[in-house]
């Protein structure tokens, strides 16, 4: 009996597992930020030459240092030199991420049937649009979970003893070296390390895991450090932080967004804007009553959690840390974008994410445990699921790698590209001359 659960257990994973690898490969191909991360690999394979530098920072016209990002959307070619391989490589580190988040709130949680917890993980907006095609913050998962389940295993009031105190430090350290050279949301990390260190009272014999951690993946920015040193012209990250006083008056603006991690956020993903949105609607009228419902239950979902604050939980201090930790989480990204050059959105505090969505469950459990809404939930999912295929349809014929541009589509283009070892079959990055 056992076994047969485990094997559809096993089969709906592997489903699962392909439905968000199609629904990457369905998303935004042509947009610049995308092709330039996917150009980034892609000139790694075809020249051979050390990728130096990783993401534009467009707003301040900077790069981040560190060949992490060329590495990972370059080295997938030379295992499988097809167009898709980077994409293959992101999703199962993604999907890999996700099991491990979904089975470590379980554990957390352990209230909430597990089921929820798996499906709606892997298949709520924010995972499927940000962790499934290759974009430099799809990445980020990765390092966010590992530094998510390091972060609660060295906290006495919610170890659950997964991963031993040493090696936690060490995956404080590497998660953090990672994001640097990914994404300028590295700085976030920085206070919840100083905390975990300042609640670890003997944490000293510890410091040199976080070091070493830290240093095992630092060391691709090192030759960049070497020869470029902190700034070359254009490529200062100081050039990111200024006083921002347009988002001093943004407090709210980054507590629905953050909260937004953790419910069905619709309207971003149908289009960047009001009339793309509109029109999208309008092509797809069918499809009208689960874009309403998913909407709304989007919105109920945000409500639910900013009440499931103030909600007494008799004898649960874990309740009280958690809810305390996500406000100060809120307080520091809010208190990171007084400081940056960009305004807030949501995609450029994504490293947050399984926070979010662990306080998401947490603060709904009271809706989520027991049958009364066990069908609602089901039919839920269910929706969320069409919608986000009626998505996926739309951008793959007018966005993805197999859209048709000039009688060809994308993949022919990167096909040539791979074939003919020139990148620049495909285009050019911003930083070539």
């Amino acid at each position: 009996m056992l076994n047969k659960k485990n094997n559809k257990w096993t089969v709906f994973l592997v489903l699962i597992f392909i439905f968000r690898l199609l629904y990457g490969l369905s998303m935004e191909f042509w947009f610049e930020d995308e092709l330039q991360i996917y150009l980034i690999g892609l000139k790694f394979y075809t020249t051979k030459l050390w990728p130096y530098f990783g993401p534009d920072v467009v707003y301040s016209h900077t790069q981040i240092p560190g060949a992490l990002q060329g590495l990972l959307a370059g080295l997938p070619f030379f295992a499988l030199p097809i167009p898709e391989s980077p994409y293959i490589f992101l999703n199962i580190l993604s999907f890999s991420s996700l099991l491990l988040l979904s089975f470590y709130i379980s554990k957390q949680i352990p209230s909430i049937p597990k089921w929820i917890i798996y499906i709606w993980i892997l298949t709520c907006p924010w995972t499927l649009n940000l962790s499934t095609h290759v974009l430099n913050p799809s990445y980020l998962i990765l390092p966010s979970v590992l530094f998510f389940v390091s972060f609660f295993e060295l906290l006495p009031l919610t170890r659950l003893k997964v991963v031993n105190k040493p090696l936690a430090y060490f995956i404080l350290g590497s998660s953090l070296a990672f994001v640097f050279q990914l994404h300028m949301s590295w700085v976030l990390l920085i206070p919840l390390i100083v905390y975990v260190i300042y609640k670890d009272r003997r944490s000293a014999a510890n410091i040199s895991m976080l070091f070493m951690g830290f240093m095992a993946i630092f060391i691709l920015a090192i030759p960049t450090l070497a020869i470029y040193g902190l700034g070359e012209g254009n490529k200062s990250l100081t050039a990111n932080v200024i006083l921002n006083h347009k988002n001093m008056l943004a407090v709210l603006d980054v507590l629905f967004r953050y909260l937004s991690f953790a419910s069905f956020e619709l309207s971003r993903f149908m289009g960047p804007d009001t009339a793309t949105r509109v029109s999208f609607i309008k092509g797809h009228m069918y499809m009208s009553p689960f874009f309403v419902f998913c909407g709304l239950v989007g919105l109920l979902q945000i409500l639910l959690m900013i009440l499931g604050f103030f909600k007494k939980k008799l004898n649960d201090t874990k309740w009280v840390f958690v809810k305390y930790l996500n406000l100060a989480i809120v307080v520091l990204i809010y208190m990171s974008f007084v400081f940056s050059i960009k305004g807030p959105s949501s995609h450029t505090f994504y490293i947050m994410f399984p926070f979010a969505i662990f306080y998401g469950f947490y603060s709904l459990e009271h809706v989520l445990v027991g049958a009364k809404y066990k069908k609602l939930i089901a039919i839920f999912i269910i929706s969320g699921l069409l919608v986000s295929m009626t998505i996926s349809f739309n951008s793959f014929k007018n966005r993805s790698m197999y859209a048709k541009i000039n009688g060809t589509t994308g993949r022919d283009v990167v096909a040539k590209a791979i074939a003919d070892k020139d990148y620049k079959v495909l285009g050019k990055l911003r930083s070539d001359p």
